[in-house]
Formats: structure tokens, sequence, C-alpha cells
């Protein structure tokens, strides 16, 4: 509708006839285009600020992540280095309770598989092994 009346309202321009009604309804249209406009601009500066914030958020997420993965070599680093070999009693394989804070940091740890030895433990076979002597 508002191609149309532009369209009558240019004719009637050129044959010389100006509605004043027409005129007013320009200058409407030319205040709504001026505040869509704005409008647009507002929405522009919000996208650009929110692809900012995501790029931000991504390389956030990428720090993370590099943290995460060093976290995670240092956790198997450390099952590594606490794990003993198989227990003679429960053929299961022995570990310090380090170890096992480590097995459970890394989500994997099953009292199954793995039989933990603690400080105390570790004292006492320190304390007889020196009785015996």
């Amino acid at each position: 509708m508002s191609k149309e009346r532009i369209k009558i309202i240019v004719t009637n321009w050129e044959n010389g006839h100006v509605n004043t009604c027409d005129v007013d309804w320009l200058i409407e249209q030319a205040e709504r285009v001026q505040e869509l406009k704005n409008v647009n601009r507002v929405l522009k500066k919000a996208n650009d600020g929110s692809e900012r914030g995501k790029e931000r958020l991504r390389k956030w997420v990428d720090e993370l992540e590099m943290e995460n993965e060093r976290y995670r070599e240092a956790l198997e680093s450390l099952v590594k280095q606490e794990t003993l070999e198989k227990d003679i009693k429960t053929g299961k394989t022995a570990i310090s309770y380090n170890g096992m804070i480590a097995l459970k940091g890394l989500g994997i740890f099953d009292d199954g598989e793995y039989v933990v030895y603690g400080d105390d433990e570790i004292i006492e076979s320190g304390l007889e092994s020196e009785s015996n002597e």
C-alpha cells in the first residue's frame, strides 16, 4: 500500500497537485525511516558487542580446554607414579591413596580393579620390617 501511495503522490506532484495529507504522510514516513535507522544502528552495535563477547568466550573455552588437558596429563602421570604391582592377596592392581585420588579425578576409579594402600598401611609395613630386624 505504501508503494502505491507514493506512486500516487509522485503522479500528483508531477501534475502540480499537492495535497497536505500526502505531505503529512511523507513527513511521517521520513520520521519513521529515521527511527528505523537509529534502531538498526543500535542493533548493529549490540551485535558487534555480542560477537566480541562470543569471541572472548571462545578464547576462554579454548584456554580452559588446554588447562583441563594439562590437569588430565598431570593426573595420568600421577597414576603411573602411584600404581604399584598386582596385590598378591586380591589380584587387584595396588595403588597408593594419591593414585586413587588421581583416578577419581580422571573419573575412572573402580573398586573392583584397584586395592588402595594408604599411609597407615605403609607405616605399619615399615614398622613390621623394622621390628623384625
